[in-house]
């Protein structure tokens, strides 16, 4: 690899790393089996398990830090499954854990296979936007989907003319907290800031 390529695979990492570090903020880094607000087995940040299969595909660890066991995986499958949808994520705990670097391995390949392809189809110039600006768009796409986000014409019109002011109006998520929100207008509020400083 030569120094361009090894500067901008580093750059990757580094972007790849700021999307993770936000969606910890508003979407959690939960370790264990639990399940989300479908009912469905899940794990780390909106990683579903559809099988036990899929969960054994995974390194859990038992709380003394050794590898489970495939029938401790599965036995914990199954019993989270049959628990009460609904809880809080901290309610499905068990015995079992991923490490946080997992979870960060886990949300960075969705982001890699799902996420960032769907969003350069819907940004063209996705990639030469401002870091803060592509940060809460990833955020939205993790958060509604990529057809999700697809709905958001006023929001697509505004980036692709990258126009951060105006997108900063429009990237309000009615299910989202109102927290959130304000974080998000407030990212392309400083995009905007930061493109008229040229920086």
């Amino acid at each position: 690899m030569g120094p361009l390529a090894e500067w901008k695979a580093n750059e990757i990492m580094s972007d790849l790393d700021s999307y993770v570090q936000a969606l910890y903020r508003w979407e959690g880094r939960i370790t264990w089996m639990y399940l989300d607000t479908r009912g469905l087995v899940t794990t780390g940040i909106g990683n579903l398990l559809k099988t036990s299969a899929d969960a054994l595909k995974l390194p859990w660890m038992k709380v003394d830090g050794s590898s489970a066991l495939t029938e401790q995986v599965n036995l914990t499958y199954v019993t989270v499954s049959n628990m009460k949808p609904g809880m809080p994520a901290r309610n499905y705990k068990l015995d079992l854990t991923l490490s946080d670097q997992t979870v960060g391995l886990l949300a960075s390949t969705r982001l890699g296979t799902e996420f960032l392809p769907g969003l350069h189809r819907l940004f063209p110039g996705f990639d030469t936007y401002p870091l803060l600006a592509r940060t809460v768009l990833v955020d939205m796409a993790y958060n509604l989907g990529i057809s999700g986000i697809g709905r958001f014409s006023h929001l697509i019109a505004a980036c692709t003319s990258r126009d951060w002011l105006a997108a900063s109006n429009a990237c309000s998520v009615k299910t989202s907290r109102p927290e959130r929100n304000d974080w998000r207008k407030a990212q392309f509020q400083a995009a905007a800031q930061g493109t008229a400083a040229g920086t």
